[in-house]
């Protein structure tokens, strides 16, 4: 019996992993067909970081495009290369925070660059380097329960002094939100405890704070909580690190735009909030939610008005005065675009390939270039999307392109470890063993 148990479970192991692309390469009608759009390689280099086995999921590489250089980080390794030519400029390995490097998606870590620096936020640390030749210039101390920032997702969790960060222990009330100063890494504040304010909160189930948010027009840092029960939105002061209110979200059984009913409590956390000059825009369960500077309730709005989908959507955007969101339905993703002074839908764009099948994003990997939002899906398909319209203009699978080696003539697939970058008709991205620039083949359009 037991090795009949034994066999099952090994059977059912083997059928859930990732299986690798084909060994044979055939660029043939088919194999274009289910690429999307090809892309076409202008150069590639020997890439040096390390990316972990090949069947690790949720890879998260860190891309920026700076002048004529590539940045790539990834937990404890920053890279630096010339855009134009892919030739490695610098390479720096880092002490990994908490002793090792975190191959987690979810706690990846972060970067911002500025003023001819690169602040490097680990899952427990922040490094600050010299651009230039990659000389450290500073540490913070490190933080034994690791903490958050939100640069990733809206590149707000910072203002002119200060990087924001969360310090997350899990299932307390022990939640902080941290001042660190971009001058010399020293801590200039942290939030006291408790910062969440409902004692019936304490020791719930996966009780935690999200990543902390900037917002320029109030000089607030806004964080929600998450838990089993009703989460809320804290704000607090920029410059002192003092509390200044905490709302509690509410559940929606019927949402009031689309007549949606929903099926179960949907108000349970927030997710990274974002602002518009009149107020700060969360989303909560399938709801975005928007409150005023004061913590009053303006308006709720179902992410993409498809009763016959849920929501499991991510942190959303503000790009030129409008709120976007990626959106997980079962086994379908919309980016929805709303408008965040009324919470009316513009439009919702249903994500699907060439041969009709769509791909989630349970990934956090998108951005805004030239009015359109690119997206990085779970399975390494890249869409771009136009802002002012919702078309898809580009759909294409980064880790099926077929690429030639110019030095032997063989064909090979490019792969695809997640972490990109757009300029104009360029994409950048980390391969199975390179770094790739390639251009977007438009000549069927």
């Amino acid at each position: 019996m037991k090795i009949l148990l034994f066999l099952s479970f090994l059977l059912f192991f083997t059928s859930c992993k990732k299986e690798p692309f084909e060994t044979e390469i055939k660029e043939d009608d088919y194999h274009l067909s289910i690429i999307g759009m090809k892309l076409n390689l202008v150069w590639k280099a020997e890439r040096f970081i390390e990316i972990g086995e090949r069947d690790q999921s949720h890879v998260h590489t860190l891309f920026n495009i700076v002048d004529d250089r590539i940045i790539i980080g990834r937990d404890n390794m920053i890279e630096l290369y010339n855009k134009n030519t892919g030739e490695l400029i610098w390479k720096i390995e880092i002490k990994p925070s908490m002793g090792k490097p975190n191959l987690s998606y979810f706690q990846a870590s972060e970067f911002l660059v500025e003023n001819s620096k690169i602040f490097f936020i680990h899952p427990a640390r922040v490094t600050c380097l010299r651009i230039d030749d990659g000389s450290i210039l500073w540490e913070s101390k490190e933080y034994s329960h690791g903490f958050n920032t939100a640069l990733r997702h809206n590149s707000k969790s910072q203002n002119q002094n200060y990087i924001f960060i969360s310090s997350r222990a899990s299932s307390s009330l022990n939640q902080k939100v941290i001042a660190i100063s971009k001058l010399d890494g020293s801590e200039v504040w942290s939030t006291e405890q408790p910062l969440i304010a409902d004692a019936s909160y304490e020791n719930s189930n996966g009780l935690r704070i999200e990543a902390p948010y900037y917002c320029e027009f109030s000089n607030t840092v806004y964080v929600s909580s998450f838990s089993t029960v009703l989460g809320s939105l804290i704000a607090i002061d920029a410059e002192t690190g003092e509390k200044k209110w905490e709302t509690k979200f509410f559940e929606i059984d019927t949402d009031e735009r689309s007549g949606c009913k929903i099926d179960y409590p949907i108000s349970r956390g927030g997710h990274i909030p974002c602002s518009v000059s009149d107020g700060v825009l969360v989303r909560s369960g399938f709801h975005c939610y928007k409150y005023d500077f004061d913590g009053n309730f303006v308006w709720h709005s179902f992410e993409h008005n498809n009763c016959e989908y849920g929501n499991t959507t991510k942190s959303g955007q503000i790009y030129k005065n409008f709120y976007y969101n990626f959106v997980t339905a079962h086994t379908s993703a919309f980016l929805t675009k709303i408008n965040p002074f009324t919470g009316d839908l513009v439009w919702s764009t249903y994500l699907t390939d060439s041969k009709g099948r769509s791909h989630t994003t349970n990934s956090f990997n998108y951005t805004f270039v030239e009015d359109v939002a690119y997206i990085l899906t779970d399975d390494y398909w890249i869409y771009g999307i136009n802002t002012n319209t919702g078309e898809i203009v580009l759909n294409s699978s980064l880790a099926r392109q077929i690429y030639t080696n110019s030095e032997t003539g063989e064909k090979f697939y490019s792969g695809c470890f997640g972490g990109f970058a757009v300029e104009g008709e360029r994409i950048y991205y980390l391969g199975n063993d390179y770094l790739f620039c390639a251009e977007i083949d438009r000549s069927d359009d």
